[in-house]
């Protein structure tokens, strides 16, 4: 049965979730429930992405990332429980899964939940662990329960950011800074002052998310920004490697994000330093590989699936922020 101390802990821990971030939230229930270890991770559905940890180690996150949400046993059982999930509960520790990758690194006792918001939807998943054995028993299952919809709001917060899913490298740009990313290579296109500078000034907007190409020396890679919350603008930039869509070439690839933009064929033939008519060869070429009808159209689905090229230069009608819609064209 709960007390007046979790009842006090709990309205606490309302407050931190309001007013810091998921780091910070995780950090108070870790210490008041005593665990040496900690994760919160955010779930889209398929998989899970860690956005805070405590005492865990990189291969240990991956592997709660990565193994246990679709684990036959383990997974179906924090999936439908609707209930924090003890150790003890089905036999976790008495598997060979848990000998093999859990007490090795000094972790005797757990619990883990699925964080549903009230309309049912899991969004999140914790993870603490202690190296006391019986450590967690009936009252931190009870507590945690009744923690869930706050718990489930620390992830949904746009400061939890939007999960990057894995195989991506991460940086954060934070004013002239770039940052490292726990558990993640540092994001190459970082080493672009162009990209910084795109960066930059998405972070200074209201829009959330933006996926764009950029091309590298060593190929073309999928970018994607997500815009923190905070007054310090900071950004999270995580790439891939791809290929151009489409079968589409470089020169249409900046013709498609003029698209974006609302660009007249006069503007893009003025900027790319060619013809009117050059201009709307390479439009017909692009609607004929998209299979789409209009150049409307073609910008819709850009804009949706990344397919741009943005600049950093107000004079450009690529501009980032004529792209996000906040510039005039």
């Amino acid at each position: 049965m709960l007390g007046l101390k979790d009842i006090g802990f709990a309205a606490e821990l309302g407050s931190t979730i309001v007013a810091g971030t998921p780091s910070d939230t995780l950090t108070a229930l870790a210490s008041y429930m005593r665990a040496d270890m900690a994760q919160l991770d955010v779930w889209d559905g398929f998989r899970a992405t860690s956005i805070s940890t405590i005492g865990v180690s990189p291969t240990i996150a991956t592997l709660v990332c990565d193994k246990l949400p679709v684990d036959e046993v383990f997974g179906r059982y924090l999936f439908s429980s609707g209930t924090a999930c003890l150790a003890t509960d089905f036999g976790f520790r008495e598997s060979s899964y848990y000998r093999e990758h859990f007490e090795a690194v000094g972790i005797i006792d757990g619990v883990s939940m699925a964080l549903a918001t009230p309309q049912g939807s899991v969004v999140g998943l914790l993870h603490l662990a202690s190296a006391e054995a019986a450590h967690f028993d009936e009252h931190h299952r009870q507590l945690l329960d009744a923690l869930t919809p706050a718990l489930a709001q620390a992830v949904t917060r746009p400061s939890a950011g939007v999960p990057i899913p894995p195989g991506y490298s991460v940086s954060r740009v934070r004013g002239d800074a770039v940052e490292s990313v726990a558990y993640r290579p540092a994001a190459t296109v970082t080493s672009d002052p162009v990209v910084l500078e795109i960066a930059r000034r998405f972070g200074r907007q209201e829009v959330r998310t933006l996926r764009f190409l950029w091309r590298m020396p060593d190929g073309w890679s999928d970018v994607q920004l997500v815009r923190e919350d905070g007054p310090d603008e900071a950004v999270i930039v995580a790439c891939r490697r791809t290929v151009l869509p489409w079968q589409l070439t470089p020169r249409e690839l900046e013709v498609l994000t003029a698209l974006t933009t609302g660009a007249t064929n006069r503007r893009i033939a003025s900027m790319m330093g060619i013809s009117e008519r050059t201009v709307m060869t390479h439009v017909e070429r692009i609607l004929q590989k998209l299979n789409v009808p209009c150049r409307t159209t073609a910008a819709v689905r850009a804009v949706r699936d990344g397919t741009v090229l943005p600049s950093s230069d107000p004079n450009s009608p690529t501009f980032i922020e004529r792209i996000v819609g906040v510039a005039p064209n």
